[in-house]
């Protein structure tokens, strides 16, 4: 029968093999990127436009395909207008959250993917200023 020192020695050794796990899980396992979109429209931007980019940005989950199997990539998008009480928006009124499963697919959706791109040609004319950040949740 073990002893209550033996028992805490593994007890210490499973929260500490634990906690290695989980400082290399976040960073090397789980390597998603998040793609967050800030969006200032023109002044002059008719809500009828505004309201077709907001809908075709959320509509990139379905409409966003790879190359060689022609299935969605996309992990999420979620998105809508500003409503923070704070006061630090700098002017951005819309936000919207693109998740990836990888890199890759950040990448294939930022350089190449027509669906994105031509959604993007046909929003900048309504766009005053756009900011985009894309990091790993939890890699800091």
């Amino acid at each position: 029968m073990p002893t209550i020192k033996q028992l805490l020695v593994v007890i210490k050794f499973v929260y500490f093999c634990r906690l290695v796990y989980d400082s290399f899980t976040v960073p090397f396992f789980n390597m998603s990127i998040t793609h967050l979109i800030l969006v200032a429209f023109k002044p002059e931007a008719e809500a009828e436009a505004v309201r077709k980019v907001c809908s075709g940005v959320l509509a990139l989950k379905d409409n966003c395909l790879t190359a060689d199997t022609k299935t969605p990539y996309i992990k999420s998008i979620t998105g809508g207008i500003n409503s923070s009480p704070e006061g630090f928006t700098n002017g951005y009124t819309y936000a919207f959250v693109v998740e990836f499963n990888s890199t890759e697919d950040r990448d294939y959706y930022v350089k190449q993917d027509t669906a994105h791109r031509s959604l993007v040609d046909g929003a900048l004319p309504y766009i005053q200023q756009l900011c985009i950040v894309d990091y790993t949740p939890g890699v800091f």
